[in-house]
Parts: C-alpha cells; sequence; structure tokens
C-alpha cells in the first residue's frame, strides 16, 4: 500500500539528493548560479517536509511554521542573490 504522502516524500529526498552532488560542485568549481540552484533545491526540500508534517497532523504546529519560514527565508536570499550577480 502506498503512503498517502509519497509523492511530496519523493520529491523530498530528490531535491535533497540532487542538493549533495550541486553542492560539492559548487565547492570545486565555484560556480555561483550553482550555489543559487543548491539553494532553492533546499528551500523545495523543506516545504515538501513541511507539507507532509502539516497534512500528518492536521494543525500547524511549530514544526511546519519553522520549516515553511527557513524554506521562505532560502528562496528570499537566494532570489537576491540571484539578482545581484
Amino acid at each position: 500500500m502506498k503512503h498517502p504522502y509519497e509523492k511530496f516524500i519523493l520529491v523530498e529526498l530528490i531535491s535533497l539528493g540532487a542538493a549533495i552532488p550541486f553542492a560539492i560542485f559548487a565547492l570545486i568549481k565555484g560556480y555561483t548560479i550553482v550555489v543559487i540552484i543548491c539553494l532553492f533545491l533546499l528551500a523545495t526540500s523543506l516545504i515538501c517536509d513541511s507539507l507532509i508534517q502539516w497534512n500528518l497532523y492536521q494543525s500547524l504546529s511549530s514544526h511546519v511554521i519553522k520549516q515553511a519560514g527557513r524554506a521562505l527565508l532560502l528562496a528570499i536570499f537566494a532570489i537576491f542573490f540571484l539578482f545581484h550577480l
């Protein structure tokens, strides 16, 4: 039987797994755009985790709010970083 939130879990794991090679590549080569992609992938992972927790417990717990806030701050920082290249 499939988990009801399997798609969210899959997107979370894929984005987190993709962020690791991007981060290693960004550290080695030093490309700024790769760092921005990595930040967006991390923000996607945090948003998916927040949505999973919110749907599981059907309430806005402090964990959900913190994860969504972290994702929002990462996305804002990445957008700011993108426009100031």
